[in-house]
């Protein structure tokens, strides 16, 4: 049998599991882990995953997210990702992992991904813009 081109395995695999985006990150040792039974990366399912809602993600730096999802997958004893500091997946994939890995983090980590940089939402953006009608006596009225 031919072995697959990296290209072509990861295609095979990402039809599966949830992988980062296709490039340098996904090495040919990589997706070759991710083949056998029990390799030692998290594999993740993609049926298991969810994206993200479309918002800015200048919110979220690299290194930071991934010593989160580090620090989330230990703490849940999950496998190692399979990347370091030198070799960072993109961002969304990290938050979709550390949202599968802890789904209690999924409302903090929508919030900072959907807030621009004073710490707005998106929604509170459309308002101060008048891209939106508010009624006044929903906004103003006491509970």
């Amino acid at each position: 049998m031919i072995a697959p081109t990296r290209k072509k395995l990861y295609y095979m695999i990402q039809s599966i599991y949830d992988l980062p985006n296709y490039g340098p990150v996904c090495s040919q040792e990589y997706l070759a882990e991710l083949v056998k039974p029990d390799g030692k990366y998290l594999k993740v399912m993609r049926s298991e995953t969810h994206t993200l809602p479309k918002g800015s993600r200048r919110n979220w730096n690299s290194i930071e997210t991934f010593n989160l999802l580090v620090r989330t997958l230990d703490a849940k004893g999950k496998k190692p990702c399979g990347f370091t500091h030198f070799s960072l997946p993109n961002i969304e994939w990290m938050l979709r992992m550390i949202i599968w890995a802890d789904p209690s983090l999924k409302s903090k980590i929508v919030e900072k991904t959907t807030s621009d940089s004073k710490g707005k939402t998106v929604r509170q953006q459309e308002i101060e813009t008048k891209q939106v009608a508010v009624d006044p006596v929903y906004v103003f009225h006491s509970h």
